[in-house]
């Protein structure tokens, strides 16, 4: 387990800030109004799409073989499979018909479906399918789509307390986190506006840190998966049961840049309200409305769907 020890490398509050004030004016106000969700992608018109989608095959073209094997090796092996979930369009409106950009996200992300999956990286991606031997981590609940915020957009909650980290292996907490991820960008609003994170700090001992995991999902939220993280709202820091001051600027090394400066701390759960979330889809153990009994009904869902939908 890589865990966080004192002497691991730190990214502090004045490196952020320096890291912040280097953005140019138009990326500090696209940062404020996703995390307001006032920013929005509108869909786009049937030329755009047809122009974008030549533009990013010419770009996957020029993305050197050694570098898009996992992808080639899909497109030969399950060609329907890539088409129907990893669909060039959502890549697309990720990054606003970036068509360069969008490309290589299409190969990091099968590179990665690869790194995590293994043998059943073919596989549809469903509980029942490539996640087949993760479902005891899937049902801890600690990394799950919760109720749209005020804005319409999707909410991915995460809570590394929740899992036992003797029984639940961070290769298997981190497939659980892509496949979240995937379903999330099935949805349009989500591919068009991007998703908020959540991430409940409470309960958090220093057992339950991982260096590497934390490094492996942050990098599946931000470059592998195919939508885009708007901001991520992290309530009520001081609550954790050992010093924020000691593990805070650990967390933040191991985040990618782009990701980092889409953190924000509060010190009360309610404060997050003012940016389209509400009591009802924050877990009761913030101090919200929502019971994890709802996800244990979603995961029954989930998986008749997925079956109606793969046969």
């Amino acid at each position: 387990m890589a865990a966080f020890p004192h002497t691991a490398p730190v990214f502090t509050e004045e490196d952020l800030e320096r890291e912040f004030a280097s953005l140019t004016q138009e990326q500090r106000d696209n940062i404020e109004k996703d995390k307001l969700g006032i920013q929005y992608l509108e869909e786009e018109t049937d030329e755009q799409r047809e122009l974008g989608l030549m533009q990013m095959e010419e770009e996957l073209e020029n993305i050197p073989l050694e570098e898009k094997m996992d992808y080639i090796e899909a497109l030969i092996e399950v060609p329907d499979l890539v088409e129907r979930e990893s669909p060039m369009l959502t890549f697309l409106r990720k990054h606003h018909c970036n068509a360069a950009d969008a490309a290589q996200n299409l190969i990091i992300y099968w590179r990665w479906r690869a790194k995590l999956f293994k043998d059943k990286r073919f596989l549809p991606m469903t509980i029942k399918g490539a996640l087949q031997d993760d479902f005891d981590a899937l049902s801890t609940g600690f990394c799950q789509i919760l109720p749209h915020d005020n804005n319409g957009r999707i909410v991915l909650y995460h809570q590394k307390s929740r899992v036992n980290c003797a029984l639940h292996h961070r290769d298997s907490l981190c497939r659980v986190v892509f496949y979240i991820h995937h379903v999330a960008s099935l949805d349009k609003r989500a591919q068009l506006n991007g998703f908020v994170g959540l991430q409940n700090l409470r309960g958090t001992k220093m057992k339950d840190l991982d260096r590497l995991y934390s490094k492996q999902a942050y990098y599946i939220t931000e470059i592998a998966a195919p939508i885009r993280c708007c901001t991520v709202h992290l309530p009520s820091p001081h609550l954790w049961l050992f010093p924020a001051s000691l593990t805070l600027p650990i967390f933040r090394f191991v985040t990618p840049p782009s990701l980092r400066v889409k953190g924000h701390f509060y010190e009360c759960i309610s404060e997050v309200e003012q940016y389209g979330l509400s009591m009802e889809n924050i877990p009761i153990s913030m101090g919200g409305k929502y019971g994890f009994d709802i996800f244990d009904n979603w995961i029954e869902r989930q998986i008749e769907k997925e079956e109606a939908e793969n046969n």
